[in-house]
């Protein structure tokens, strides 16, 4: 009998605290239809600087301290090797047209993941000779402590 008058109240004690209710950790809201329009925004105005020309625009759309552009990545491991590339991309080319096609975007509090397809005409400056690019990418941004997204990594199959 004594033990069952230890056993009572230390049973009554497991089942008030099992069935006590418990706050859900907050997680903010996450309006994907939003973050992929945001996202699809911020490629319409990358391309405009592409097209232009403009290696320090382009740039200002990425993450300066790890961007990595897997595509050239013996040429692009770091920020500043991806501005010597664009730089010698705009030097000896003309960006006659460049498009971007978004298809599906995975957006996580402060990481998205979206796949698209890149469309380019480049044109030689020297020969003059024109080149067509299709690329199938992969883009992954990155939400800054600003709010702001800025590309981290992107890889482009053709």
């Amino acid at each position: 009998m004594k033990h069952l008058k230890l056993l009572a109240p230390a049973l009554l004690y497991a089942v008030t605290i099992s069935c006590t209710h418990h706050e859900p950790v907050h997680t903010p809201a996450i309006n994907k239809e939003e973050v992929s329009s945001e996202l699809a925004n911020l490629w319409a105005e990358y391309l405009v600087a592409w097209k232009a020309g403009d290696a320090e625009k382009c740039l200002s759309f990425m993450t300066a301290e790890d961007y990595v552009n897997m595509p050239s990545y013996d040429a692009t491991q770091n920020f500043q090797e991806t501005r010597e590339m664009f730089i010698n991309v705009f030097e000896n080319n003309i960006i006659e047209s460049a498009d971007y096609k978004q298809i599906e975007v995975f957006v996580h509090e402060d990481m998205a993941y979206e796949f698209g397809l890149l469309y380019q005409v480049w044109i030689g400056k020297a020969s003059g000779d024109t080149a067509q690019l299709h690329n199938r990418c992969i883009s992954v941004w990155k939400k800054t402590d600003d709010g702001a997204w800025k590309l981290q990594r992107w890889l482009a199959q053709d």
